[in-house]
């Protein structure tokens, strides 16, 4: 019996058929998200500090330029530590 990708043995089981499908098609949705976040967290913690240092740059009392510099270095170094665990 036809399922949403793919088949079921039987009418008994095709809600457990269903189900697995939804699954599926939830984690390959997932997987995109995580390759995209990948990416988008090294550019984000990039664009921080040089945000604080242009800031800082400018006005070097900035509370705002220290607060974007040191949360782009505490990205930076989140992104390091995961990484390294993964390996």
């Amino acid at each position: 019996m036809p399922v949403t990708n793919g088949l079921a043995c039987s009418e008994v089981c095709k809600p457990t058929a269903e189900a697995l499908s939804q699954l599926q098609l939830t984690s390959l949705k997932n997987a995109n998200i995580y390759k995209a976040q990948r990416s988008v967290q090294p550019i984000m913690a990039v664009g921080l500090a040089a945000m604080g240092v242009s800031i800082l740059y400018s006005d070097a009392r900035s509370l705002m330029g220290w607060v974007a510099l040191v949360l782009g270095g505490l990205l930076a170094l989140s992104l390091v530590v995961a990484s390294r665990r993964k390996q």
